[in-house]
């Protein structure tokens, strides 16, 4: 099982942290429902009042240890919730490929570029 601090997870990407995580991150999920304890939860979505505030809701009734989302979100006194406000959605990608040991580094790209062989 991987564990994270969420500090660790954003140190220099740049979201404004708005509370400290009281825990370890131990999961990455995009949808409310399976959120546990320890999980950190991205919240997808553009629209200032969209849909993503509800599954925030449901993400900290759950249990989430963190949150990033489009955007900033009111924590409720005495909830130990670590907030990330998204501005580019990429952030989002960039914490998980740190929570899986950026898994791209070891990617060899090749690229075969060229005509279908006919002379003009």
């Amino acid at each position: 099982m991987r564990v994270a601090a969420f500090d660790e997870l954003t140190a220099g990407l740049g979201p404004e942290r708005l509370s400290p995580a009281t825990g370890s991150i131990t999961e990455i999920t995009d949808d409310s429902r399976r959120v546990g304890p320890g999980c950190l939860f991205v919240a997808r979505g553009t629209a200032p009042d969209g849909p993503w505030r509800g599954w925030v809701t449901a993400a900290c009734a759950a249990g989430a240890a963190a949150v990033v989302a489009p955007g900033t979100i009111e924590v409720p006194a005495g909830v130990g919730l670590a907030v990330a406000p998204v501005v580019d959605q990429p952030l989002a990608g960039r914490i998980a490929a740190r929570f899986f040991g950026d898994p791209a580094r070891g990617l060899k790209l090749v690229g075969v570029t060229g005509t279908n062989g006919i002379k003009r």
